[in-house]
């Protein structure tokens, strides 16, 4: 079994919805990717992904979108996951954004239900002048992949602001934070916004005098029922005091405030943070600790740091130290854990290579 499943789970680890999973498994077999089974398992996510339903953690499926690019180097499989993405809409949340009166009603459903679909997902509106930007901003560290998973999202709203606005969708410029891909040379096929490269984060950029546009699907009985259940859903997903703190800490990226800042950050006394996690059986060293690794567990498979500058990152005085808290955590070593998902791959394909 991958030690990953044999870890313990955070107490609100970053998700993402399986039928995203899923959709990305039905482009990578359209490329011709075969061997799904043998990448899930390395990753550490069941090989029978349909008959998951609960959300997955954002590392397994992190592994497996890494696992799964050494086997396409397409530079469209960003693109047509994105799309694949926007023609999931479906369900309360896409009647609630879809039945809006207008432009506005719909990008603020989006942005306040978008936690129901991805806990990794930020997004925010912000009025500047004459223009509205929809920004998005990971809640984990993406590392290599940040390029990838943001290709995804543009191609995702694009179709989404597509299905909203019609025709109007070429007022539209798409902000992304990094060079022009390689798909840049199919724009014109796969993309009818503007682009606009180097910028500070991810964002999508409109006019004002849009947002009070009224869009043909609207029903407001339809979008007044699904919010209502929304609303509901959003409120049974409610977290407790530890674990709103372990996702604050998770969002600090590297940085891990202390327990008096992170009291400052919830309004509340150092004592009574204390006192609350106590009464929730948790503690804050407990948590920072599970935080710490978790983000350590990013690092060592989402970038090609050494085990030194891990353990440096996440503020360790030695990486003996590091190394000992990791094994004690994960039951490997952080380089054993590095080349695991590789090695369980490898095992995977032998099998099948002898089954043939």
């Amino acid at each position: 079994m991958s030690a990953r499943l044999l870890s313990q789970r955070s107490p609100v680890p970053a998700t993402l919805h399986p039928v995203y999973l899923r959709l990305f498994c039905e482009t990578l077999q359209r490329r011709g990717v075969a061997e799904l089974p043998g990448l899930l398992r390395a990753a550490g996510l069941p090989a029978a992904l349909d008959e998951v339903s609960e959300p997955v953690e954002l590392r397994h499926a992190l592994s497996f979108i890494r696992l799964a690019r050494r086997q396409c180097s397409d530079a469209l499989l960003a693109v047509e996951w994105g799309r694949r993405v926007r023609s999931n809409m479906h369900g309360n949340v896409g009647t609630a954004i879809f039945s809006s009166a207008n432009l506005r009603q719909a990008l603020q459903s989006l942005v306040t239900l978008m936690p129901l679909r991805c806990a990794n997902l930020r997004l925010s509106l912000r009025e500047s002048g004459s223009q509205l930007r929809l920004c998005y901003e990971p809640a984990l560290p993406l590392y290599e992949l940040e390029e990838f998973i943001a290709t995804v999202t543009v191609f995702a709203l694009q179709d989404l602001m597509h299905s909203l606005l019609g025709r109007q969708l070429n007022r539209v410029c798409f902000e992304l934070p990094f060079a022009p891909p390689a798909w840049v040379a199919q724009r014109g096929a796969v993309c009818s916004s503007e682009l606009l490269f180097h910028a500070p984060m991810l964002a999508a950029r409109l006019p004002l005098e849009l947002l009070d546009r009224a869009l043909p699907s609207a029903d407001a009985p339809a979008h007044a029922a699904a919010l209502r259940q929304c609303q509901l859903d959003l409120r049974r997903s409610a977290t407790r005091l530890s674990e709103r703190l372990a996702a604050y800490l998770g969002a600090q990226a590297e940085t891990f405030p202390t327990l008096a800042q992170a009291a400052d950050y919830f309004h509340l006394s150092p004592r009574s943070l204390r006192r609350g996690l106590q009464q929730e059986g948790e503690s804050f060293q407990k948590i920072l600790d599970r935080v710490r690794m978790d983000a350590a567990a990013l690092l060592l498979e989402e970038s090609a740091l050494d085990v030194q500058e891990v353990a440096r990152r996440l503020a360790y005085q030695d990486a003996s130290n590091f190394i000992r808290a990791f094994r004690r955590r994960y039951g490997q070593t952080p380089r054993q854990f590095r080349e695991a998902p590789r090695a369980a791959l490898m095992r995977s394909s032998a099998a099948q290579g002898e089954g043939a």
